[in-house]
């Protein structure tokens, strides 16, 4: 379900038919990769609106449990493209057990279609903090050669502000009580969907 539907995008309202043609290119990577270990493109599917730009992310979840996330933070591909490459990306995330072919049965897929991202101004942390909006907004934080980005479902684990940054921050590799007016600050939306 997408966490804000009120943001006009050609992803907000996909139909079960485009949902069905999401999980088929996920199933076809994951069985490809799993017996193989090779990453082999799908053919492209018939649905247009996943001929469209788009950048996502894919999560893998076995009895509840999460077993890789990655994705893309901007669109360089068609969405069917980026969901295939990130069906490959996820099953190699080695923050996690590997998942084996014998779990394939068992895979829950998740999908979170981005917005583009929206530039917001670095005006200090107690400026970012009041900006937020739970469980609605996505962050980017740039600086210093490296970056770090929450999906908007991360809210469920870190329901205030300060949490979500502070771990943000600590996820980018600097301390959790760190700013700096350099850091560059990207607020997106997602389009999220459990795929069953």
């Amino acid at each position: 379900m997408p966490a804000s539907s009120s943001i006009d995008s050609p992803f907000a309202q996909l139909t079960a038919d485009d949902l069905s043609a999401i999980k088929a290119l996920i199933e076809q990577v994951l069985t490809q990769a799993l017996e193989s270990g090779d990453f082999v493109m799908p053919e492209a599917p018939e649905n247009p609106i996943l001929h469209l730009s788009g950048a996502c992310f894919v999560s893998y979840y076995v009895d509840g449990q999460l077993r890789g996330c990655t994705g893309s933070i901007e669109a360089h591909s068609a969405l069917w493209q980026d969901i295939a490459k990130r069906a490959y990306t996820t099953l190699k995330d080695r923050r996690f057990e590997p998942i084996r072919l014998s779990e394939l049965k068992d895979i829950r897929f998740d999908i979170n279609i981005l917005t583009p991202l929206m530039a917001m101004e670095n005006r200090g942390l107690e400026a970012l903090l009041e900006d937020l909006s739970p469980h609605q907004d996505g962050l980017l934080i740039v600086g210093r050669n490296r970056q770090a980005v929450f999906l908007p479902t991360v809210w469920d684990a870190l329901p205030t502000p300060e949490a979500f940054v502070r771990a943000l921050l600590n996820k980018g590799g600097w301390p959790e009580d760190y700013w700096s007016d350099k850091l560059s600050l990207y607020r997106f939306y997602t389009f999220e969907y459990a795929l069953v």
